[in-house]
């Protein structure tokens, strides 16, 4: 009695501090209105503030697209400098390739090639000429032996051209940067002279100064001989310098150090015509002016107009979107994961980051991948929650830009077609269906507005393969497969940050050969083939009550997967004619045992990695319902003088089924292992023990949370008597169980 006096003071003081607590949320509603939805409100303000920064910056689009025709003239709203970097650019570019090219001096080379070059002809080593050459021809001999008389001229020659602007033509045809106007040519140790391009010597048969040099050196030749001769020469003698590419460079940079070219444009220049393809200077320019008149124009009349107008359109759309999302309890998610809904601001903003980029610098508004937006957004709140978004998001990020165009239509029709379609994620495949969906749609939105106003801007339709339209129309097609890219490439981190469970990802834990099932067939032989029986059930009744049959499905295989800690000790391993080990435990103990596996199980499918859709599954898969088996064997063990248990005190303490799939789950494992502990299983008595346990769930609020309706809880019974049906049919028996039977 002390005890029990002890214990009601307990939970007296618990529930004073409980009071206290209340009450100082009363005083303070909304200190706790922002302590309950911290995530919320950091999200919506970080939301709310980038939003508003984007909007600033820069300026509305002018409708000048890089590449793309000009739709009118512009002219410069403003004077002002221009830095015009195009032309720096290309007298930079003039000035380094004018660049003289530096030599060194090459002479000790020289001198070894031309001795090399006296001495085969010496000798007539006809297989060095051939060697050289790379050919065959009978009149090498016959040129070696006439050289050999000219020897004395072709000494002088060598000993002229020491002194000659004579390079090699690998320096001046393969190795040099560039071809410049002069040269810089060793004059001495460290002087040197320039030489004009057009005095140089190449050693080369084509040049025809080196030609003209070794002429007299070819007396009594003919002119195959001389070809030979001029070949082998030219083959082997090395220039008296050599290109110096380091230094050579040095001097491009030197002269290439031009200051950056300014133009002053004045008030009313006309940038570029209507009609001309914008280049890149072009654009520059029109960014330069724009920006320019804008600085000038900046005050608060401009910051009024310009803030003031988004965020007056975040206020209203952020009104009516909070909601809907109250009203339709979207919030829930959102509020219970903070880190999620920050991550969620910071994809929306750098979506938002992109349009703007695309406005500011004149690119494609096709580039925004909004669709990829609206589809992890149904992925993560539902697909009637997405198609909502999709009306507002393309707006919001159009506005900014002063007005909107063709392209809020394309992609407000092309997020509604994201949100129709993706539905459950059961294949990579199906995400690029999904995507070829949008693309498909948005093209056809494009190209439906483009024809309606081709009388105004395009011409005559048959011009329509050479118009803008046609550009328009791929862009928008490609805007859809790009979309579903990045869905394919971020669904893993998609599915870790916001805890989404897509059927890719269930599909992987429903193969038997999963470790963890492949451990509770092992050791809990029982329980596996009792969870797959309840995960065809369960997945039955989740198709009638409109549930995601494969998530039911794999959280049934799992929902008893706690069971393994201590097999033993649950009825379905029990060796037949084996003792019974509750035998020997207290009711009270025995209910610990039992009923701690669906928490067991929870811990062993966290640590195993399971979706936190399965966990949760796993834990609300018994909700508070009663050890019956248990409380009755407490009741016939207590004597007349103690007081009668506790009914609560033979109860799961866990939640209550909070979704479809859980209810399915619950509902099959009790129907199934019901019928299993019937002697002679027919359809009538199926019939009965069914419902006669869905109404006692129902009627002890185990299904009060799990959106199930009446009607559902009809087809769900159904589709279950069905199940139990097929699985407890009778079958014809053969001849010798027959004859064991007449015995």
């Amino acid at each position: 009695m002390v005890k029990g006096k002890i214990n009601n003071t307990q939970k007296r003081k618990k529930r004073g501090k409980k009071t206290k607590k209340h009450e100082k949320k009363r005083a303070f509603p909304l200190l706790a209105a922002f302590v309950d939805n911290w995530g919320q409100f950091l999200g919506g303000g970080i939301l709310f503030a980038g939003i508003c920064v984007l909007t600033v910056i820069g300026g509305p689009s002018l409708g000048f697209v890089l590449g793309r025709p000009a739709p009118e003239n512009y002219r410069s709203p403003i004077s002002f400098e221009y830095y015009a970097h195009r032309e720096t650019r290309s007298l930079t570019e003039q000035a380094r390739h004018n660049a003289p090219l530096a030599f060194r001096s090459n002479l000790s080379q020289f001198n070894a090639s031309a001795a090399q070059i006296k001495r085969v002809i010496e000798t007539r080593d006809v297989e060095k000429v051939r060697e050289n050459l790379d050919f065959r021809n009978e009149k090498i001999a016959d040129t070696l032996s006439l050289l050999n008389q000219n020897q004395d001229v072709l000494e002088r020659i060598f000993e002229n051209l020491k002194e000659a602007e004579m390079v090699s033509h690998y320096d001046w045809g393969e190795h040099a940067p560039r071809m410049p106007d002069s040269i810089l040519w060793p004059n001495g140790a460290q002087e040197t002279r320039k030489v004009p391009v057009d005095d140089v010597i190449i050693i080369n048969p084509q040049c025809e100064k080196f030609q003209r040099i070794l002429e007299p050196a070819f007396a009594g030749l003919d002119a195959e001989q001389r070809h030979i001769a001029i070949s082998f020469i030219a083959e082997m003698l090395a220039a008296p310098a050599k290109l110096d590419i380091e230094r050579s460079e040095k001097i491009a940079e030197e002269k290439a150090d031009i200051p950056t070219v300014v133009k002053d444009i004045e008030k009313g220049d006309l940038l570029v015509r209507k009609g001309e393809l914008v280049g890149l200077e072009a654009m520059r320019m029109i960014r330069a002016a724009h920006s320019k008149h804008l600085s000038e124009q900046r005050g608060f009349p401009y910051l009024f107009r310009r803030l003031g107008g988004g965020m007056l359109i975040l206020l209203i759309y952020g009104g009516v979107i909070s909601l809907y999302t109250i009203k339709n309890r979207t919030d829930r998610r959102l509020r219970d994961h903070a880190v999620q809904c920050i991550v969620l601001v910071l994809l929306i903003l750098a979506v938002f980051a992109i349009a703007r980029a695309s406005i500011f610098y004149g690119l494609p508004y096709y580039i925004v991948p909004l669709s990829a937006l609206i589809m992890i957004f149904a992925l993560i709140f539902g697909q009637r929650f997405a198609f909502i978004i999709s009306a507002f998001l393309p707006a919001a990020i159009a506005l900014p830009a002063g007005d909107i165009g063709v392209e809020y239509p394309v992609f407000m029709i092309g997020g509604m077609t994201a949100a129709l379609m993706i539905g459950r994620v059961r294949t990579r495949s199906h995400l690029f269906r999904v995507a070829l969906l949008i693309g498909v749609a948005q093209a056809g939105v494009c190209l439906a507005f483009g024809l309606l106003a081709a009388e105004s801007n395009l011409g005559p339709l048959l011009r329509f393969w050479g118009s803008p339209l046609l550009f328009s129309t791929f862009l928008a097609f490609g805007n859809g497969l790009l979309s579903g890219v990045l869905v394919t490439i971020f669904l893993p981190a998609v599915e870790r940050i916001f805890e989404v469970t897509t059927d890719i990802r269930l599909l992987e834990w429903s193969d038997p050969n999963q470790p963890l099932l492949q451990r509770m067939l092992l050791e809990a032989p029982g329980t596996y083939h009792h969870s797959m029986i309840v995960g065809s059930l369960a997945a039955d009744a989740a198709e009638v009550v409109g549930a995601n049959p494969l998530l039911t499905r794999v959280s049934a295989y799992f929902h008893d997967v706690g069971k393994v800690k201590k097999p033993e000790y649950f009825a379905e391993n029990m060796q037949e004619g084996a003792k019974n080990p509750h035998d020997e435990l207290a009711p009270t103990m025995s209910k610990l045992i039992i009923t701690a596996h669906p928490k067991d199980g929870a811990e062993m499918a966290t640590e195993s990695g399971l979706p936190p859709a399965v966990q949760s599954v796993i834990l609300q898969s018994h909700g508070t319902t009663m050890a019956s088996y248990f409380w009755n064997r407490a009741q016939k063990q207590a004597s007349k003088e103690d007081a009668p248990p506790e009914k609560d005190a033979f109860r799961y303490k866990l939640p209550k089924p909070q979704s479809k799939e859980a209810a399915c789950v619950m509902l099959a494992d009790a129907v199934e292992s019901a019928t299993r502990s019937l002697e002679s299983p027919g359809t009538e008595k199926i019939k009965e023990v069914v419902h006669k346990i869905v109404l006692d769930r129902l009627h002890d609020g185990q299904l009060d949370h799990s959106d199930l309706t009446i009607p559902d809880l009809s087809r769900l019974q159904q589709a279950l008597i069905r199940g139990l049906t097929a699985l407890f049919h009778k079958r014809v028996k053969y001849p010798d169980q027959e004859e064991n039977g007449k015995k």
